[in-house]
């Protein structure tokens, strides 16, 4: 998990899926449910995001088989 790195389009989707969290059980009649919209709305003021880069992908892969390879000998 890594915070300020989302991309700008990822942000406004949280915000728009933030609302969304909040307008719907108001609607229902359950605005208990509206609770919901916080961790999504934390997600997006940080922009985590939850998955490593592409680089950070490419350096765990080598580190793991490195690690392979240094116990199999």
């Amino acid at each position: 998990m890594t915070f300020f790195t989302a991309s700008f389009e990822t942000v406004i989707l949280r915000f728009a899926s933030m609302m969304a969290a909040v307008i719907a059980p108001f609607l229902m009649g359950v605005p208990i449910l509206a609770i919901i919209a916080l961790p999504i709305f934390l997600s997006a003021v940080t922009a985590v995001t939850f998955f490593p880069s592409k680089t950070e992908t490419k350096k765990i892969m080598a580190d793991t088989i490195e690690i392979y390879n240094s116990k199999a000998a």
